[in-house]
Protein backbone atom coordinates (compact mmCIF):
# COMPACT_ATOMS: atom_id res chain seq x y z
CA UNK A 1 0.00 0.00 0.00
CA UNK A 2 1.19 3.82 -0.60
CA UNK A 3 2.02 5.15 2.09
CA UNK A 4 0.47 8.75 1.32
CA UNK A 5 2.86 11.07 3.48
CA UNK A 6 5.80 10.07 2.56
CA UNK A 7 4.47 10.19 -1.16
CA UNK A 8 3.84 13.77 -0.91
CA UNK A 9 6.77 14.56 0.70
CA UNK A 10 8.17 12.72 -2.46
CA UNK A 11 6.17 14.79 -4.95
CA UNK A 12 8.38 17.84 -5.39
CA UNK A 13 11.48 15.79 -6.69
CA UNK A 14 9.50 13.43 -8.27
CA UNK A 15 7.71 16.48 -10.43
CA UNK A 16 11.10 18.07 -11.09
CA UNK A 17 12.01 14.76 -12.46
CA UNK A 18 9.56 14.29 -15.05
CA UNK A 19 10.43 17.95 -16.14
CA UNK A 20 14.34 17.61 -16.52
CA UNK A 21 13.74 14.40 -18.43
CA UNK A 22 11.42 15.85 -20.50
CA UNK A 23 13.67 18.87 -21.59
CA UNK A 24 16.51 17.07 -22.09
CA UNK A 25 15.35 14.31 -23.70
CA UNK A 26 13.62 16.84 -26.24
CA UNK A 27 10.94 14.42 -26.32
CA UNK A 28 7.30 16.17 -27.15
CA UNK A 29 5.37 16.41 -22.92
CA UNK A 30 3.19 13.85 -22.54
CA UNK A 31 -0.42 15.06 -21.39
CA UNK A 32 -0.69 15.61 -18.19
CA UNK A 33 -2.86 13.00 -16.03
CA UNK A 34 -6.25 14.18 -14.82
CA UNK A 35 -10.07 13.42 -13.56
CA UNK A 36 -12.87 13.14 -15.20
CA UNK A 37 -16.31 12.91 -13.48
CA UNK A 38 -19.68 11.47 -14.69
CA UNK A 39 -23.22 12.84 -13.12
CA UNK A 40 -26.55 11.47 -14.10
CA UNK A 41 -27.78 10.69 -10.86
CA UNK A 42 -25.00 7.68 -9.92
CA UNK A 43 -21.82 9.67 -9.27
CA UNK A 44 -18.33 8.82 -10.29
CA UNK A 45 -14.91 9.90 -10.65
CA UNK A 46 -12.09 8.07 -12.45
CA UNK A 47 -8.23 9.44 -12.31
CA UNK A 48 -6.75 8.85 -15.71
CA UNK A 49 -2.94 8.61 -16.36
CA UNK A 50 -1.01 11.03 -19.20
CA UNK A 51 -2.82 8.85 -21.97
CA UNK A 52 -6.78 8.92 -20.94
CA UNK A 53 -6.31 5.70 -19.01
CA UNK A 54 -8.71 5.59 -15.71
CA UNK A 55 -6.01 3.80 -12.97
CA UNK A 56 -8.88 4.29 -10.18
CA UNK A 57 -12.88 4.54 -10.14
CA UNK A 58 -14.88 5.74 -6.72
CA UNK A 59 -17.86 6.26 -6.64
CA UNK A 60 -19.39 10.29 -5.07
CA UNK A 61 -22.61 9.05 -4.07
CA UNK A 62 -24.47 5.50 -2.85
CA UNK A 63 -25.82 4.79 -5.97
CA UNK A 64 -22.44 5.81 -7.86
CA UNK A 65 -21.51 2.51 -6.30
CA UNK A 66 -23.92 0.24 -7.54
CA UNK A 67 -22.20 1.49 -11.05
CA UNK A 68 -18.41 0.46 -9.93
CA UNK A 69 -20.37 -2.96 -8.37
CA UNK A 70 -21.31 -3.51 -12.06
CA UNK A 71 -18.43 -2.99 -14.19
CA UNK A 72 -14.88 -2.87 -14.39
CA UNK A 73 -13.45 0.76 -15.22
CA UNK A 74 -9.55 0.27 -14.71
CA UNK A 75 -7.60 0.20 -17.61
CA UNK A 76 -10.28 1.41 -19.95
CA UNK A 77 -9.63 4.88 -21.75
CA UNK A 78 -11.81 7.52 -20.95
CA UNK A 79 -14.57 7.05 -23.48
CA UNK A 80 -14.58 3.27 -22.72
CA UNK A 81 -15.40 4.65 -19.31
CA UNK A 82 -18.15 7.02 -19.87
CA UNK A 83 -19.57 3.97 -22.70
CA UNK A 84 -19.15 1.44 -19.52
CA UNK A 85 -21.09 4.17 -17.39
CA UNK A 86 -23.83 4.51 -20.41
CA UNK A 87 -24.49 0.70 -20.66
CA UNK A 88 -24.73 0.24 -16.87
CA UNK A 89 -27.24 3.14 -16.19
CA UNK A 90 -29.10 1.81 -19.26
CA UNK A 91 -29.42 -1.86 -18.23
CA UNK A 92 -30.53 -0.33 -14.78
CA UNK A 93 -32.86 2.02 -15.11
CA UNK A 94 -31.08 5.23 -14.69
CA UNK A 95 -30.75 6.25 -18.15
CA UNK A 96 -33.87 5.84 -19.90
CA UNK A 97 -34.63 4.15 -23.66
CA UNK A 98 -37.65 5.82 -24.97
CA UNK A 99 -40.11 8.46 -23.81
CA UNK A 100 -38.36 10.73 -21.68
CA UNK A 101 -39.35 14.21 -19.81
CA UNK A 102 -36.62 16.69 -20.24
CA UNK A 103 -33.81 16.51 -18.06
CA UNK A 104 -34.10 13.41 -17.41
CA UNK A 105 -31.33 11.87 -19.07
CA UNK A 106 -28.90 14.00 -18.57
CA UNK A 107 -25.18 12.69 -18.08
CA UNK A 108 -22.68 15.56 -17.10
CA UNK A 109 -18.42 15.04 -17.80
CA UNK A 110 -16.36 17.31 -15.91
CA UNK A 111 -12.84 17.03 -16.39
CA UNK A 112 -9.47 18.89 -14.58
CA UNK A 113 -6.41 20.05 -15.74
CA UNK A 114 -5.35 23.22 -17.96
CA UNK A 115 -6.90 21.22 -21.64
CA UNK A 116 -10.22 19.83 -19.75
CA UNK A 117 -11.94 21.29 -22.59
CA UNK A 118 -10.24 19.64 -25.79
CA UNK A 119 -10.64 16.30 -23.62
CA UNK A 120 -14.46 16.81 -23.45
CA UNK A 121 -14.20 18.06 -27.15
CA UNK A 122 -12.41 14.90 -27.57
CA UNK A 123 -14.79 12.46 -26.55
CA UNK A 124 -17.91 14.12 -27.76
CA UNK A 125 -18.93 12.88 -31.11
CA UNK A 126 -18.10 9.74 -30.12
CA UNK A 127 -20.09 9.22 -26.94
CA UNK A 128 -23.00 10.86 -28.77
CA UNK A 129 -22.69 8.64 -31.66
CA UNK A 130 -22.53 5.80 -29.05
CA UNK A 131 -25.82 6.84 -27.12
CA UNK A 132 -27.46 7.18 -31.21
CA UNK A 133 -26.68 3.45 -31.35
CA UNK A 134 -28.21 2.42 -28.33
CA UNK A 135 -30.72 4.43 -29.34
CA UNK A 136 -30.84 6.35 -26.54
CA UNK A 137 -32.04 10.85 -26.68
CA UNK A 138 -29.59 11.60 -23.78
CA UNK A 139 -27.89 14.76 -23.19
CA UNK A 140 -23.92 14.86 -22.81
CA UNK A 141 -23.18 18.20 -20.45
CA UNK A 142 -19.68 19.68 -19.97
CA UNK A 143 -19.72 21.27 -17.10
CA UNK A 144 -17.34 23.73 -15.52
CA UNK A 145 -13.92 21.95 -14.93
CA UNK A 146 -12.84 20.48 -11.79
CA UNK A 147 -10.53 23.16 -10.09
CA UNK A 148 -8.74 23.33 -7.03
CA UNK A 149 -11.97 23.77 -4.93
CA UNK A 150 -12.67 20.29 -5.55
CA UNK A 151 -9.45 18.38 -4.71
CA UNK A 152 -9.29 20.35 -1.50
CA UNK A 153 -12.79 19.23 -1.03
CA UNK A 154 -12.00 15.41 -1.47
CA UNK A 155 -8.46 15.65 0.21
CA UNK A 156 -10.26 16.78 3.08
CA UNK A 157 -12.07 13.64 3.36
CA UNK A 158 -9.23 11.47 2.16
CA UNK A 159 -6.87 12.86 4.18
CA UNK A 160 -8.67 14.48 7.51
CA UNK A 161 -5.39 14.57 9.01
CA UNK A 162 -3.27 16.86 7.51
CA UNK A 163 -4.00 20.64 7.84
CA UNK A 164 -6.19 22.50 5.46
CA UNK A 165 -3.26 24.55 5.10
CA UNK A 166 -0.96 21.73 4.15
CA UNK A 167 -3.45 20.42 1.43
CA UNK A 168 -4.06 24.01 -0.88
CA UNK A 169 -0.18 24.47 -0.82
CA UNK A 170 -0.25 21.50 -2.52
CA UNK A 171 0.85 21.18 -6.38
CA UNK A 172 -1.91 19.84 -8.90
CA UNK A 173 -0.01 16.94 -9.32
CA UNK A 174 0.62 16.50 -5.24
CA UNK A 175 -3.18 16.87 -5.13
CA UNK A 176 -4.21 14.35 -7.89
CA UNK A 177 -1.07 11.11 -6.70
CA UNK A 178 -2.76 12.04 -2.98
CA UNK A 179 -6.50 11.72 -4.35
CA UNK A 180 -5.40 8.76 -6.28
CA UNK A 181 -3.34 7.08 -3.79
CA UNK A 182 -6.24 6.96 -1.69
CA UNK A 183 -8.70 5.95 -4.14
CA UNK A 184 -7.13 3.21 -4.63
CA UNK A 185 -6.94 2.41 -0.87
CA UNK A 186 -10.56 2.38 -0.65
CA UNK A 187 -11.46 0.57 -3.94
CA UNK A 188 -13.11 -2.34 -2.57
CA UNK A 189 -15.64 -0.14 -0.06
CA UNK A 190 -18.39 0.03 -1.97
CA UNK A 191 -20.20 1.79 0.69
CA UNK A 192 -19.91 5.86 1.68
CA UNK A 193 -20.09 5.06 5.21
CA UNK A 194 -17.28 2.38 4.66
CA UNK A 195 -15.02 4.88 2.91
CA UNK A 196 -16.03 7.73 5.92
CA UNK A 197 -15.10 4.89 8.71
CA UNK A 198 -11.90 4.05 6.82
CA UNK A 199 -10.87 7.65 6.81
CA UNK A 200 -11.88 8.34 10.18
CA UNK A 201 -9.30 4.85 11.28
CA UNK A 202 -6.76 6.58 8.96
CA UNK A 203 -7.30 9.87 10.56
CA UNK A 204 -7.12 8.24 14.41
CA UNK A 205 -3.82 5.90 12.90
CA UNK A 206 -1.94 9.34 12.38
CA UNK A 207 -2.09 10.42 15.53
CA UNK A 208 -0.82 7.47 17.22
CA UNK A 209 1.98 7.24 14.89
CA UNK A 210 2.86 10.66 16.15
CA UNK A 211 2.83 9.76 19.74
CA UNK A 212 4.46 6.75 18.69
CA UNK A 213 7.24 8.75 17.16
CA UNK A 214 7.44 11.07 20.76
CA UNK A 215 7.75 8.54 22.71
CA UNK A 216 10.73 6.78 20.60
CA UNK A 217 12.48 9.94 21.43
CA UNK A 218 11.60 10.23 25.28
CA UNK A 219 12.99 8.54 28.07
CA UNK A 220 11.17 5.25 29.24
CA UNK A 221 9.66 7.37 32.31
CA UNK A 222 8.05 9.81 30.12
CA UNK A 223 7.27 7.31 27.53
CA UNK A 224 5.21 5.62 30.18
CA UNK A 225 3.83 9.07 31.15
CA UNK A 226 2.26 9.57 27.75
CA UNK A 227 0.65 6.06 27.63
CA UNK A 228 -0.51 6.86 31.06
CA UNK A 229 -2.28 9.96 29.82
CA UNK A 230 -3.16 8.23 26.52
CA UNK A 231 -5.51 5.91 27.75
CA UNK A 232 -8.98 8.06 28.28
CA UNK A 233 -7.91 9.10 24.52
CA UNK A 234 -7.74 5.63 23.45
CA UNK A 235 -10.92 4.76 25.30
CA UNK A 236 -12.97 7.41 23.43
CA UNK A 237 -11.20 6.51 19.93
CA UNK A 238 -12.63 2.81 20.43
CA UNK A 239 -16.39 4.11 21.58
CA UNK A 240 -15.94 6.79 18.45
CA UNK A 241 -15.41 3.74 15.74
CA UNK A 242 -17.79 1.47 17.98
CA UNK A 243 -20.94 4.15 17.51
CA UNK A 244 -20.27 5.03 13.95
CA UNK A 245 -20.66 0.96 13.28
CA UNK A 246 -23.96 0.74 15.17
CA UNK A 247 -25.29 3.86 13.55
CA UNK A 248 -24.02 3.68 9.97
CA UNK A 249 -23.10 0.54 9.05
CA UNK A 250 -24.58 -2.41 10.99
CA UNK A 251 -27.06 -4.37 9.26
CA UNK A 252 -29.46 -3.52 11.42
CA UNK A 253 -29.26 0.08 12.25
CA UNK A 254 -31.63 2.69 11.24
CA UNK A 255 -29.57 3.98 8.84
CA UNK A 256 -29.09 0.56 7.22
CA UNK A 257 -32.53 -0.23 7.65
CA UNK A 258 -33.52 2.95 5.62
CA UNK A 259 -30.95 2.27 2.57
CA UNK A 260 -32.62 -0.99 2.24
CA UNK A 261 -36.40 0.51 2.31
CA UNK A 262 -34.64 3.44 -0.39
CA UNK A 263 -33.04 0.43 -2.58
CA UNK A 264 -36.01 -0.98 -2.17
CA UNK A 265 -38.21 1.83 -3.46
CA UNK A 266 -35.55 3.10 -6.00
CA UNK A 267 -36.06 -0.52 -8.28
CA UNK A 268 -39.72 -0.03 -8.20
CA UNK A 269 -40.03 3.31 -9.23
CA UNK A 270 -36.79 2.46 -12.21
CA UNK A 271 -38.62 -0.37 -13.56
CA UNK A 272 -42.01 0.98 -13.50
CA UNK A 273 -40.31 4.15 -15.36
CA UNK A 274 -38.31 2.23 -18.06
CA UNK A 275 -41.36 0.17 -18.68
CA UNK A 276 -43.66 3.38 -19.02
CA UNK A 277 -41.15 5.22 -21.08
CA UNK A 278 -40.57 1.79 -23.44
CA UNK A 279 -44.19 1.82 -24.42
CA UNK A 280 -45.42 2.58 -27.88
CA UNK A 281 -46.54 5.89 -28.36
CA UNK A 282 -50.50 6.14 -27.22
CA UNK A 283 -50.42 3.33 -25.15
CA UNK A 284 -49.39 5.28 -21.86
CA UNK A 285 -52.80 5.19 -19.82
CA UNK A 286 -53.42 8.02 -16.69
CA UNK A 287 -53.99 5.17 -14.20
CA UNK A 288 -49.98 4.28 -15.54
CA UNK A 289 -49.26 7.66 -15.00
CA UNK A 290 -50.86 7.84 -11.87
CA UNK A 291 -49.09 4.82 -10.68
CA UNK A 292 -46.08 6.03 -11.94
CA UNK A 293 -46.56 9.82 -9.41
CA UNK A 294 -47.48 7.48 -6.92
CA UNK A 295 -44.57 5.55 -7.10
CA UNK A 296 -42.04 8.24 -7.07
CA UNK A 297 -43.80 9.96 -4.27
CA UNK A 298 -42.99 6.63 -2.25
CA UNK A 299 -39.38 6.77 -3.53
CA UNK A 300 -39.30 10.69 -2.47
CA UNK A 301 -40.89 9.58 1.39
CA UNK A 302 -37.87 6.36 1.52
CA UNK A 303 -35.52 9.15 0.45
CA UNK A 304 -36.31 11.65 3.49
CA UNK A 305 -36.75 8.77 5.40
CA UNK A 306 -32.94 7.73 5.04
CA UNK A 307 -31.61 11.49 5.45
CA UNK A 308 -33.32 12.01 8.44
CA UNK A 309 -31.96 8.18 9.79
CA UNK A 310 -28.20 9.65 8.56
CA UNK A 311 -28.66 12.85 10.28
CA UNK A 312 -29.75 11.42 13.98
CA UNK A 313 -26.59 8.95 13.58
CA UNK A 314 -24.22 11.79 12.69
CA UNK A 315 -25.48 14.17 15.65
CA UNK A 316 -24.29 11.33 17.73
CA UNK A 317 -21.47 11.23 15.82
CA UNK A 318 -20.48 14.74 15.68
CA UNK A 319 -21.26 14.26 19.56
CA UNK A 320 -18.44 11.66 20.30
CA UNK A 321 -16.24 14.09 17.96
CA UNK A 322 -16.68 16.76 20.47
CA UNK A 323 -15.72 14.58 23.36
CA UNK A 324 -12.30 13.05 21.09
CA UNK A 325 -11.36 16.30 20.37
CA UNK A 326 -11.81 17.80 23.93
CA UNK A 327 -9.51 14.16 25.00
CA UNK A 328 -7.26 15.19 22.61
CA UNK A 329 -6.64 18.95 23.42
CA UNK A 330 -5.99 17.38 27.00
CA UNK A 331 -3.67 14.75 25.93
CA UNK A 332 -1.76 17.47 24.04
CA UNK A 333 -1.81 19.67 26.82
CA UNK A 334 -0.34 17.43 29.28
CA UNK A 335 2.08 15.82 26.89
CA UNK A 336 3.94 19.34 26.41
CA UNK A 337 4.15 19.62 30.06
CA UNK A 338 5.73 17.31 30.82
CA UNK A 339 9.28 19.04 29.05
CA UNK A 340 10.17 21.09 26.31
CA UNK A 341 12.03 18.12 24.66
CA UNK A 342 8.55 16.21 24.56
CA UNK A 343 6.89 19.21 23.57
CA UNK A 344 9.68 19.53 20.35
CA UNK A 345 9.59 15.97 19.50
CA UNK A 346 5.57 16.55 19.21
CA UNK A 347 5.74 19.77 16.88
CA UNK A 348 7.93 17.64 14.59
CA UNK A 349 6.23 14.35 14.61
CA UNK A 350 4.05 15.12 11.40
CA UNK A 351 7.00 15.71 9.09
CA UNK A 352 8.98 12.46 10.42
CA UNK A 353 5.82 9.54 10.31
CA UNK A 354 6.12 7.36 7.19
CA UNK A 355 5.15 4.29 8.92
CA UNK A 356 2.15 3.40 11.31
CA UNK A 357 -0.31 4.10 8.08
CA UNK A 358 0.68 1.54 5.40
CA UNK A 359 -0.78 -1.01 8.03
CA UNK A 360 -4.13 0.69 7.84
CA UNK A 361 -5.45 -1.00 4.81
CA UNK A 362 -5.35 -4.21 5.29
CA UNK A 363 -6.66 -4.53 9.23
CA UNK A 364 -9.62 -2.04 7.70
CA UNK A 365 -10.50 -4.71 5.28
CA UNK A 366 -10.26 -8.13 7.60
CA UNK A 367 -12.34 -6.28 10.84
CA UNK A 368 -14.93 -4.90 8.22
CA UNK A 369 -15.01 -8.29 6.15
CA UNK A 370 -18.48 -8.70 6.49
CA UNK A 371 -19.96 -5.23 5.76
CA UNK A 372 -17.65 -5.27 2.49
CA UNK A 373 -18.87 -8.10 1.36
CA UNK A 374 -22.75 -7.32 2.42
CA UNK A 375 -22.23 -3.60 0.67
CA UNK A 376 -21.03 -5.62 -2.44
CA UNK A 377 -24.08 -8.15 -2.53
CA UNK A 378 -26.51 -5.81 -1.53
CA UNK A 379 -25.68 -3.48 -5.24
CA UNK A 380 -25.58 -6.69 -6.50
CA UNK A 381 -28.97 -7.88 -5.46
CA UNK A 382 -30.06 -4.29 -7.13
CA UNK A 383 -28.37 -4.41 -9.78
CA UNK A 384 -30.09 -8.06 -10.78
CA UNK A 385 -33.53 -6.46 -9.99
CA UNK A 386 -33.08 -3.39 -12.24
CA UNK A 387 -31.95 -5.68 -14.87
CA UNK A 388 -34.54 -8.00 -14.46
CA UNK A 389 -37.32 -4.78 -14.98
CA UNK A 390 -40.80 -4.46 -14.48
CA UNK A 391 -42.85 -7.73 -14.22
CA UNK A 392 -46.47 -7.89 -15.40
CA UNK A 393 -49.05 -8.85 -13.52
CA UNK A 394 -50.55 -11.84 -15.19
CA UNK A 395 -53.84 -12.38 -15.94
Amino acid sequence: MKKILSLILALTLFSLSCVLLVSCGGNTPKKEPSVMTLSLNPEVEFVLDENGVVVSANALNEEGNLVLNAGVFVGKTNEEAVKLFIDITKDTGFLVSGSVEAGENNIKVAFSGEDAEKRYDAIKKNVTDYLDTKGITAGFENVAALTDAYFDEQLAKCLPYLDEAKITAMSYEEKLEALKASREETAKLTSEELKNAYYEAKELAYEKAKLEYVKEKANIITAAMIDSASVTYFNLCDSLEKLRYDSLIKEDSLYQVALAEFRRAKVEFLNYRAYVAGLPEGETTEAMTAHLDALEEVLNGAEQSLANAYAMANAAIDEGKKQLDSAYATLISTIKSIDSSVAASLDEASDHITTGLDTVTGAFETEYASAITAAKNQWSTMEEALKAGYQTPKE
